[in-house]
């Protein structure tokens, strides 16, 4: 997902506006991560990952870190967003028109760093990205998102396996039982039966 639109670390709802006029033909080739210097240390966002699109608004998350001032350990966290859109369909292409920040998680908690100062310098650095794309290829990335969470939804329990150690099911078998080893075990299978059958020992 190469062409997505970069977003800005808001802890409360917060929209940002960008200029229209702004919009290419061609798409724009953002580099990812975005590091960004703000007064609580460096932080870097990455690449965003869209989740759904409904008509021109899309939603999403983005994968950060924050490095505090003074420190040298980053603390990781990931940004809920909901953008809005203008889709150029003649032309295959998209531009942010607005994003609002929804949520925010972070892997572990830090007091020492200021939330609002954190925001504050993360949206300076905003006016000057590039936040215009192919709007084939954010399709596409949509598709893939499809796929993955349709592939979590498989539920792989092991299935329920029922034991008796005395007589409890009439099992016919054609003649006398005839068994067959079975390769690197030691356990035999009963070949002239309907029933699955294994024998120990």
């Amino acid at each position: 997902m190469k062409h997505i639109f970069a977003l800005v670390l808001i802890i409360s709802v917060t929209t940002l506006n960008f200029n229209p006029n702004t919009v290419m033909a061609q798409e724009q080739h953002a580099a990812w991560p975005k590091e960004i210097q703000t007064e609580e240390g460096l932080v870097v966002v990455y690449q965003p990952q869209p989740q759904s699109l409904n008509g021109n608004e899309l939603n999403g998350t983005v994968a950060f870190s924050i490095t505090p001032s003074g420190k040298q350990d980053q603390v990781f966290g990931a940004l809920f967003f909901t953008a809005n859109l203008e889709i150029d369909r003649d032309q295959h292409t998209y531009f942010l028109r607005s994003a609002a920040i929804t949520r925010v998680r972070f892997a572990e908690a830090d007091s020492s760093i200021d939330l609002e100062r954190m925001k504050s310098g993360i949206s300076a650095s905003v006016p000057g990205w590039n936040f215009s794309g192919s709007s084939d290829q954010l399709i596409t990335s949509l598709e893939r998102a499809d796929a993955q969470k349709s592939n979590s939804d498989f539920k792989n329990n092991p299935p329920v396996i029922f034991y008796r150690n005395k007589p409890s099911v009439l099992v016919l078998i054609d003649g006398e039982p005839k068994f067959q080893n079975v390769t690197g075990s030691e356990v035999q299978r009963l070949l002239n039966s309907p029933f699955i059958i294994f024998k120990y020992g």
